[in-house]
């Protein structure tokens, strides 16, 4: 009776064991896309950090080379509003001073996810504060020394957004 008991234990172990490692190579088997899709997106983001440096060390590049050319030029009052017509980019709780100090453009919070930041804009010769959601592709108007201006989201990433000031 002894043995017998004996042999049952020994083989109810065996079968935790084996219940055990199967169970815990089929967890760790079912991690493993998890594993390598997040892996993929680190790998791209590395990617995307790296272009992005070099295009910061080549745009600073550039702009030596411009003070260096001219250093004293004036900026034209139709030149600076022709570059501010541009795309515009705004970090995530930052401001950009726009149009020879008189307008600040601040993101205050991006909903990467709903495709919408929230957008404030502070005229400071009127002294007049502007703050709303705007979706992307959506416009914002505003008067800016009696003429009007249409704000463009044009493309929000998860710590930046750009946009476009467009004279009416």
């Amino acid at each position: 009776m002894r043995k017998e008991n004996i042999v049952r234990i020994a083989a109810l172990i065996g079968l935790c064991a084996l219940v055990y490692y199967f169970s815990f190579d089929q967890g760790r088997r079912s991690f493993e896309p998890k594993i390598k899709r997040l892996e993929t997106n680190l790998e791209a983001k590395e990617k995307l950090n790296q272009s992005l440096a070099v295009e910061i060390h080549r745009l600073k590049e550039e702009l030596k080379q411009a003070q260096a050319s001219s250093p004293l030029a004036e900026p034209e009052a139709g030149r600076t509003e022709e570059k501010e017509a541009g795309r515009i980019t705004v970090r995530l709780h930052s401001s950009r001073i726009l149009f020879d100090q008189r307008l600040v453009l601040t993101c205050l919070e991006i909903y990467r996810t709903a495709k919408q930041a929230d957008l404030q804009i502070n005229l400071i010769q009127e002294e007049k504060l502007i703050k709303e959601t705007v979706r992307l592709g959506q416009s914002l108007r505003f008067t800016l020394n009696e003429r009007e201006f249409i704000l463009i989201l044009d493309e929000i990433h998860s710590s930046f957004i750009t946009a476009r000031i467009v004279p009416k």
